[in-house]
């Protein structure tokens, strides 16, 4: 199964600039607006693909759910996980809080199948320029968490120019992070 990141992470782009320019009434771009467009990208290579899929069996703990699950016709599964995070000097960021909210999205990627393959997906909106190789002075906080989580796992970061309403929004990033078949979620993550 080769899934193309660089093209899935440019069409998320894509998406979210052209939603931008609908002049849009919500604070942030919708976690579902970039489950979508990931949807869309992937649909065409497995034979199933399903939303909010859950990782147990009801019976056991089915309330634990992937944002995007997929299995193609050899058997392979793929799991997915989206989360958005923010970093605007005029609100309230809590980097902590969001740090807590993407290690327990990967946690739950550790209950899937070992032989499958895991990705998390961060989407990362900034009204300051994305330094992809932060210093360790002068970093801002949620960056600095993003480089750290997981480092051995990350395949993917780019940052691009974006603006939304009226907000001070003038970056957004993507990192992705790829756990193939047989590689262990490391627990602690590094952070």
């Amino acid at each position: 199964m080769e899934i193309d990141l660089n093209a899935i992470a440019g069409d998320v782009v894509a998406d979210l600039v052209q939603t931008a320019s609908s002049s849009p009434n919500e604070r942030l771009p919708k976690e579902e607006q970039i489950r979508s467009r990931i949807y869309m990208n992937i649909r065409p290579l497995f034979s199933t693909v399903c939303l909010e899929r859950a990782y147990l069996p009801i019976e056991v703990d089915g309330t634990k759910e992937c944002d995007i699950w997929a299995r193609d016709k050899n058997g392979q599964e793929l799991w997915i996980e989206i989360k958005r995070s923010w970093s605007i000097r005029s609100w309230n960021n809590k980097p902590n809080e969001q740090l807590r909210d993407w290690q327990t999205d990967i946690h739950k990627l550790s209950l899937a199948p070992l032989s499958s393959t895991r990705i998390f997906f961060l989407v990362g909106f900034t009204d300051c320029k994305i330094d992809l190789a932060p210093k360790a002075q002068n970093v801002d906080r949620l960056l600095a968490l993003i480089a750290k989580l997981h480092a051995p796992a990350r395949v993917y970061e780019n940052a691009y120019p974006f603006s939304w309403r009226s907000e001070s929004i003038n970056q957004i990033g993507i990192w992705i992070w790829l756990w193939k078949p047989g590689l262990e979620i490391v627990k602690d993550g590094s952070v």
